[in-house]
């Protein structure tokens, strides 16, 4: 397997400039078993293998970037993929976007878009102590949902110059080590976590499962969440009221953010809380590339609307 390693880093190093649209599934397929890391022992490690996407046109190669919003109202939560995954003006970073701009960093964050990364890769050795004898998941092909934590020691890693080859080469590439602290009350994966210090090739057995379990990581995409089901669920977190299950009102004009959201102090933007991955937003700028020229909440709801009744 050839791969150019300089290719791979560029596109690492544009990451924050050049984002990728890819889409799927927060969490695994129905080809694939996810592999939970992230219940491994504290002080134990994980050792992976990554693999290629089969999708050669993936400028990231080995990755996919997946961004979503978690919305919570009462009693109920939902996981929306972001419509920026599909090429689409998305009303949660609309809504997020109006707060951000006037100075309302609370609200702001409780809309923002979260990432992940998703990869494959061999589990070359697991430390989980499973119930369930039967769960087996070394010598197998599973998905990696990964946060920042650990895609921070991968783009650091393949930004140092260290490795002599793209890290999931089959003859020459690198294991990755997972290891597991612990911060405070919080789980850590930065400190440990690394790829091995010596390139290793995959044995017959290995090379066998990885070119017959590998995927395209775009079939992990899921379909389109259901605009107006999105719009009635932001509506709902705005307004601070339950969701009306029932069927909403065509004619029904979408809220006025700007009534709803009030300045609170200068302009601010999103911070990454490192102490809780399982609690972080995406860290980067307030948008302003949409390209009606900072449309807010209400313009791109109705845009929207507008769209899908012409449709």
């Amino acid at each position: 397997m050839t791969v150019s390693l300089e290719k791979l880093r560029a596109a690492f190093r544009n990451a924050n400039t050049t984002a990728n649209r890819g889409n799927f599934r927060r969490y695994g397929t129905d080809k694939l078993e996810v592999y939970p890391f992230w219940n491994i022992p504290v002080d134990s490690r994980a050792v992976v293998r990554f693999l290629p996407d089969k999708n050669e046109d993936n400028p990231f190669m080995f990755i996919l970037p997946y961004d979503y919003h978690f919305l919570t109202v009462g009693d109920k939560s939902r996981l929306f993929p972001c419509l920026r995954n599909y090429d689409e003006d998305c009303p949660v970073c609309a809504v997020s976007n109006s707060y951000y701009k006037k100075g309302d960093e609370e609200n702001g964050r409780k809309f923002w878009r979260r990432r992940e990364y998703l990869t494959q890769a061999i589990i070359v050795k697991d430390p989980i102590e499973h119930e369930d004898e039967e769960t087996v998941y070394e010598g197998t092909v599973c998905v990696l949902p990964l946060r920042s934590q650990i895609y921070k020691v991968i783009n650091e890693e393949i930004e140092s110059g260290d490795l002599e080859s793209v890290p999931f080469d089959f003859e020459e590439g690198y294991d990755f080590f997972i290891k597991k602290t612990k911060q405070g009350k919080y789980d850590s994966y930065n400190v440990g976590s690394r790829f091995a210090s010596k390139q290793r090739a995959l044995s017959d057995d290995e090379i066998a499962v990885a070119t017959s379990s590998m995927i395209e990581l775009r079939e992990l995409i899921p379909e389109m969440p259901d605009v107006e089901e999105m719009e009635k669920f932001v509506n709902a977190v705005i307004m601070g009221v339950p969701v009306d299950d029932e069927d909403e009102d065509e004619n029904d004009e979408p809220v006025e953010v700007e009534d709803v959201v009030r300045p609170r102090k200068k302009k601010t933007e999103p911070v990454v809380d490192d102490e809780d991955d399982d609690e972080e937003v995406v860290n980067q700028s307030v948008d302003d590339e949409d390209d009606d020229d900072e449309l807010d909440a209400e313009a791109i709801l109705a845009k929207i609307r507008a769209r899908r009744k012409k449709d």
